[in-house]
């Protein structure tokens, strides 16, 4: 693989300590020989998330929310440790600004989507538009 590229370089970790840092996961073999999956952050990870008070429209920043929770509930094994994590990012996104609210609407549940929704259902579809996101206002 390095003679490929001479700038990239390939490297590989192995296991220490029954343990395997690999894709965003630290794997630990226990003693009966299940696995244990937590979240692994490098040490250079700083919790710097996208700021809630950035000019991003709001569904980007409920994103990070649902994000990192699905990543909490559907990786790690351990209950103990998911209650970790899920303390762990809260605390991260209150240093990003994430007021209560977003917490809230970014945790109800969706409505299930209808392609047999009646008011739409005469609707004729020829294409489409993409409008840039500007916050305020709208200028009249």
């Amino acid at each position: 693989m390095h003679s490929i590229d001479p700038d990239i370089k390939f490297t590989t970790e192995g296991e220490e300590d029954r343990a395997l840092a690999f894709l965003d996961t630290h794997t630990v073999i226990q003693a009966d020989g299940s696995l244990r999956i937590k979240i692994y952050l490098k040490p250079t990870h700083t919790d710097q998330y996208l700021n809630f008070e950035s000019n991003h429209p709001v569904q980007h920043k409920l994103g990070v929310i649902q994000t990192l929770h699905h990543r909490a509930g559907s990786i790690i094994t351990d209950q103990e440790d998911k209650e970790k994590e899920k303390l762990h990012v809260s605390k991260a996104w209150e240093k990003c600004n994430y007021p209560k609210w977003a917490f809230d609407r970014a945790n109800k549940p969706k409505k299930a989507r209808s392609d047999n929704n009646k008011d739409n259902a005469n609707v004729e579809t020829r294409g489409q538009i993409v409008l840039a996101y500007i916050k305020g206002p709208c200028i009249q």
